[in-house]
């Protein structure tokens, strides 16, 4: 965007220079642009020139480069509110609401921080797309709308008939967390590229992921130690799918794994680390106590040496061809309520939905779509995964492939049963069948 790199040009001649402007008409980008000339005209009921009546000072300085910087935007006058969608953009929003308030002892007319504002960096934004013929996979996570560090960070991997997606969300201020959190997500995917193989066994893989998850946490209690750092934690979640089937599950912290069943409903497959849940789910509160203490209070998280192997959340399930998979940073799920139409809409529209809470802290998720086959790709891409066949033959289908979850082992029962039963019912056939000849032939 021309305009803020403008912006950001003319604030560092200002750092050069001392100040900003001796008076009004040499605000100006290059003598290509007045910009004092075109800011009259779109000055909220006369305020700048109310203000360069009586002085002109560096907040009146700041406020015009974001009433210009607005307008080159929207297109439209700035009406006191950053409403538009336009201006939701990281770094864009945090600069206008630091310099269009009101009131002028309240703008950050210091050029040094508004330059850092606008610098862009590497994780604001990290998007990505994995599609192949089993299923698509899309990832984001983006800085938000208040932050000016995104402590969070994301990773996928595709493996032997697998495939691993990972959210982590940094914590202890600073540059600490934004490294606890990539740590965590890179060490498991070197992790898994060494160890893993889809012959292992559900024992083996679970136990895996229970392995790779406490030597992260030493890996950054290390980092931690050798760079001087006295806190750095991360929250890490992982989603490992094995022959599009199985799905274990390792977590530490309050990031969250959601899964929608078949389109019938949704439901938070992690358990949350926070103090009130470890409290609530051992008894020690009731659900009214609960809801007066501070959620956001961690009782483990990665980067702590109380974490212990038995904290970690494992877990292994079967995942069918028609339920989706979402995981998400706590700054998704405290803000958008996870419904089935958060699964299915497209990633444009629930990345509004994103900026337009005004998030307060980073937001990551990732959504998973299985495809089957027998598809019709001719619509939306995240209602493509339904066969064509009629209402009544859909409705069977959802039916059998939305049981609870049940593990292999269960799996294999209930068709021994199945099989006993089949064989109990052909006997009693046979033995009635039986008496029946003797009877008429006697």
């Amino acid at each position: 965007m021309n305009i803020v790199e403008d912006i950001k040009k003319y604030l560092r001649s200002w750092i050069t220079n001392g100040t900003p402007a001796v008076k009004f008409q040499d605000i100006n980008f290059d003598n290509r642009i007045n910009v004092a000339r075109t800011i009259v005209k779109l000055s909220y009921k006369d305020k700048i020139v109310d203000e360069i009546y009586n002085s002109f000072s560096n907040e009146t300085v700041v406020y015009i480069l974001g009433l210009y910087l607005y307008y080159n935007i929207t297109s439209n006058k700035y009406n006191l509110t950053l409403d538009d969608r336009a201006v939701k953009e990281p770094r864009i929003y945090q600069f206008l609401n630091m310099v269009l308030k009101q009131e002028k002892e309240s703008r950050e007319s210091n050029p040094k921080v508004l330059l850092s504002i606008l610098n862009y960096e590497r994780r604001d934004i990290i998007e990505d797309t994995i599609v192949n013929r089993d299923y698509r996979v899309e990832l984001f996570s983006t800085l938000g709308l208040t932050r000016v560090k995104n402590q969070d960070y994301l990773g996928a991997i595709e493996l032997d008939n697998a495939l691993c997606v990972i959210v982590a969300d940094g914590v202890g201020g600073g540059e600490s967390g934004e490294i606890a959190s990539e740590i965590a997500v890179n060490f498991i995917i070197n992790s898994l590229k060494d160890k893993f193989s889809s012959n292992l066994n559900d024992k083996a893989i679970l136990n895996l992921l229970r392995e790779s998850i406490y030597s992260t946490n030493e890996q950054i209690l290390e980092y931690a130690n050798n760079n001087g750092i006295s806190m750095m934690g991360t929250t890490l979640t992982i989603a490992l799918i094995v022959d599009k089937i199985n799905l274990y599950i390792g977590h530490v912290g309050d990031s969250r794994i959601y899964e929608l069943d078949g389109n019938l409903g949704v439901r938070q497959i992690t358990q949350d680390h926070s103090v009130v849940e470890v409290l609530f789910r051992s008894n020690k509160i009731t659900r009214e106590q609960k809801r007066e203490y501070q959620k956001s209070v961690l009782a483990f998280v990665l980067g702590k040496r109380n974490l212990k192997r038995e904290n970690i959340f494992i877990q292994q399930s079967i995942i069918y061809d028609n339920s989706k998979l979402l995981l998400c940073s706590d700054g998704f799920w405290e803000k958008i309520d996870v419904t089935k139409e958060v699964f299915n809409k497209p990633l444009d529209e629930l990345k509004d939905d994103i900026y337009n809470t005004i998030p307060t802290d980073n937001v990551t998720v990732i959504r998973y779509f299985p495809k089957v086959s027998k598809v019709d790709i001719s619509g939306n891409i995240y209602e493509e995964y339904v066969e064509e066949i009629d209402k009544s033959q859909e409705q069977k289908r959802i039916k059998y492939k939305t049981n609870r979850k049940v593990k292999k082992r269960e799996i294999i029962i209930n068709r021994l049963n199945y099989i006993k039963n089949m064989l109990i019912f052909l006997i009693i056939v046979s033995s009635i069948t039986f008496f029946i000849l003797r009877f008429l032939t006697s």
